[in-house]
């Protein structure tokens, strides 16, 4: 189950450019070709842009719960998932862990009706190897979370991916 007032999605692109400030993310894909080569497969060359938007909340009985009121540092793990209901065929790689300290006095909170954290990370991927055993197919993108105190990680959102 996600976490109420986080929300964090990713999204992939095959270019992504910077001109005088002003980022563009070209050719977003959900499905992507795979290179073959003996024993493997791998993705190669795009972009992963991971969209953080986090929210605190005016309701009295959800501010003890509230990441951004209570300044928690906040832990995120990209995973690629492979799907199936074969756990023998499953398989997972954690492309990348971040923390965002929203206690820190490098973020800025904005405010609208409640306060606001709005981040924004782009990863470049060089190459995913994939082993012929784990196979082509359909993937997912998870974004896993916890804080400090947490000992679980949970699945706040997931984007498909389909490797061809």
């Amino acid at each position: 189950m996600c976490k109420s007032n986080i929300n964090i999605i990713a999204n992939l692109y095959k270019n992504y450019t910077d001109e005088n400030n002003i980022k563009t993310f070209e050719a977003p894909f959900d499905t992507i070709i795979a290179t073959k080569e003996e024993g493997m497969s791998y993705i190669e060359n795009f972009f992963i842009v991971i969209d953080y938007r986090i929210l605190g909340t005016s309701d009295e009985k959800k501010k003890n719960d509230n990441v951004l009121i209570n300044k928690k540092n906040l832990k995120i793990k990209l995973r690629l998932s492979k799907l199936s209901s074969d756990p023998s065929k499953q398989y997972f790689t954690d492309l990348t862990e971040t923390n965002v300290d929203l206690g820190s006095d490098d973020i800025h909170i904005s405010h609208a009706c409640v306060d606001y954290v709005s981040l924004r990370q782009l990863l470049k991927v060089k190459r995913i190897n994939l082993e012929d055993k784990i196979g082509l197919g359909n993937f997912v993108l998870k974004i896993l979370i916890k804080t400090e105190e947490e000992e679980q990680w949970t699945v706040q959102s997931l984007t498909p991916l389909r490797i061809e």
